[in-house]
């Protein structure tokens, strides 16, 4: 008797792999998705990761505390009636007459009487175009049959597309609902408790009862290859006689005089020389600011581009009934020219809100995790495992102004001399500037030849130090220098702008990592009233700005800009002043 108590106690005290080597699942990747996400937590122990799949059962079946088909029905019912309530709150907030029916005209105007009460006012064109993209986004929701009148059922039921994420807690119940083990139609609460403990003790190799850093690596993996193939944002299979082509960089190395997306952002402009070969080519491009690719040479080799990028931010962005985020359909900054629009694919879908949500996890997979280290890079998914091959060729570079496109590598262009001049209209030292941060120069571009999933403009007031050239060349801005002058070196590498004081007349210096160069403090008087800044301006770059009396101030968007106020220029409280 005494010999079987104390193998008993021997058993108790054996690690649990050795106890139960077979009740684990073959491998990490075995494991069912829907038991992934509460195992991504280092110093996890076995019981506590049960409880919470426990939780999730008794949320999913509250009454009865195992889960059917009937109790996920039922739950979809009430917040299908819940989604409606909001869908009607959100629309007849506009109903200025009462009458339960919302026409375009009440949209606009309750708009404009929510930005009045601010105090703000209607005073730009941006605003009047972002509320009449706003009414006719409301319209062309809730209006399902196009009479001009959303009606209260129109408002309840709209056009179907939900905009609250209820549809993921569907699937989560569905999925817990597909672990039912003997196939009777329930999930049990032993049911899934039995296989909760099969995936920990697949996860925890050495059987300790508690999840390393390590052991939780391997389960980041596979959670977030799963979300990214769920999500519906896989990108085109690569035909095996195609070369897979890579190419990641920030911006490019020329001004952009089309905006894609929003006339608030800095879109640059990139060229792409294909070489000359009988392989077919699969070009995946991506950036992380508004970038126009253009293609040139043998484009006729390219089966196949995905473009990713940012998504287009709102030209204007205000609560309270405005325009938002969450409310404005949103599409990726990003173009090509030089290719057909049938063989060129976006990485997001342009309605699926899961895509938006998760486009930087996949940007991340696509740009190789190239910001992390290493030792956290491996344990994210690889273009390998989102597309099933590596990449035949790779390229990454902070701002490139031309590149050499072959199928096994990709180089650099030597960088075409912009004009001596500057161009007709443009201050000529203001110019010289910029084209230390932007070689490229300016890119002349139709906006008929560009293929883009959204939308695209010409700028009134180019981007960035373009932009001053132009406003200093049209009499809008005078350049002067600083005086006493005092030169600065900037490191411009996309990642820090590192500013040092040092002598005068040191040496300009460019790599494919960075761009040094030395420049005067430069700052620009604000000579009659302007309504904006150039887009992309940022005063860590030298752009300081001098408000004289009697100047209004224009609008700032962010980026740091400070300005010098002389006496008697008033400046609003939430104007940052230079120091």
């Amino acid at each position: 008797m005494k010999k079987i108590i104390f193998a008993s106690m021997l058993l108790a005290l054996m690690p649990l792999s050795a106890q139960a080597a077979s009740d684990t699942y073959p491998s990490v990747d075995a494991i069912p998705t829907v038991l992934l996400q509460p195992l991504l937590r280092q110093d996890l122990f076995e019981q506590k990761y049960v409880s919470s799949m426990a939780d999730q059962l008794r949320n999913a079946a509250r009454e009865t505390g195992s889960l059917t088909l009937a109790d996920i029905e039922a739950a979809e019912t009430r917040r299908k009636r819940e989604l409606a309530r909001n869908r009607l709150r959100e629309v007849m907030r506009y109903d200025q007459d009462f009458d339960l029916k919302v026409t375009a005209d009440e949209v606009r105007t309750s708009m404009q009487d929510e930005f009045s009460n601010r105090g703000e006012g209607m005073t730009t064109d941006a605003v009047k175009q972002a509320i009449d993209a706003q009414s006719v986004r409301i319209m062309k929701t809730y209006d399902t049959d196009d009479d001009g009148t959303i009606t209260s059922r129109e408002a309840a039921t709209g056009s179907g597309k939900s905009e609250y994420p209820y549809e993921n807690s569907y699937k989560s119940s569905r999925d817990l609902l597909a672990l039912d083990t003997d196939q009777d139609g329930t999930l049990t609460g032993a049911e899934l408790e039995a296989l909760a403990r099969k995936a920990f003790r697949t996860v925890d190799k050495d059987g300790n009862g508690v999840l390393s850093r390590d052991e939780v690596a391997e389960v980041e993996k596979k959670w977030s290859l799963a979300r990214l193939k769920a999500s519906g944002c896989a990108l085109p299979p690569v035909a095996s006689a195609e070369k897979l082509v890579q190419i990641s960089v920030t911006n490019g190395g020329s001004w952009s005089n089309l905006a894609l997306g929003s006339l608030q952002e800095e879109t640059t402009a990139l060229r792409l020389d294909i070489e000359k070969g009988a392989e077919p080519l699969y070009l995946l491009l991506s950036s992380h600011k508004p970038v126009i690719w253009q293609l040139t040479g043998d484009t006729a080799r390219v089966a196949r581009l995905v473009l990713a990028g940012p998504f287009a931010r709102p030209d204007i962005s205000l609560d309270g009934g405005m325009p938002t985020p969450r409310m404005t359909a949103q599409k990726i900054s990003a173009g090509v020219s030089g290719l057909p629009a049938g063989k060129v694919s976006y990485l997001q879908g342009d309605e699926n809100n899961e895509c938006r949500r998760l486009s930087g996890s996949i940007m991340s997979v696509i740009q190789g995790n190239l910001s992390q280290r290493a030792s956290i890079r491996n344990n994210q998914p690889q273009l390998k495992d989102l597309i099933g091959r590596d990449a035949d060729a790779r390229y990454t570079e902070y701002a490139p102004v031309a590149l050499s496109v072959g199928a096994t590598q990709v180089k650099p262009l030597p960088e075409d001399a912009p004009p001596a001049d500057a161009p007709a209209g443009m201050n000529a030292d203001v110019w010289k500037l910029g084209l230390l941060m932007y070689p490229g120069g300016l890119s002349s571009l139709n906006a008929a030849d560009i293929v883009t999933p959204g939308k695209i403009e010409s700028y009134k007031t180019l981007p960035g130090w373009a932009g001053l050239a132009q406003m200093a060349g049209n009499g809008s801005l005078k350049a002067e220098k600083v005086s006493p002058p005092a030169a600065r070196v900037i490191i411009f590498d996309g990642r820090t702008r590192l500013v040092l004081q040092n002598r005068a007349g040191a040496p300009v210096i460019n790599n494919s990592n960075a761009r040094i160069f030395v420049t005067d403090d430069w700052q620009f008087r604000i000579m009659k009233d302007i309504e904006e800044f150039p887009p992309g301006i940022n005063d860590s770059l030298g752009a300081q700005f001098v408000l004289p009396k009697g100047v209004k101030v224009p609008k700032l968007r962010g980026y740091g800009i400070c300005l010098r106020p002389e006496e008697g220029a008033e400046i609003p409280q939430n104007v940052r002043i230079c120091e």
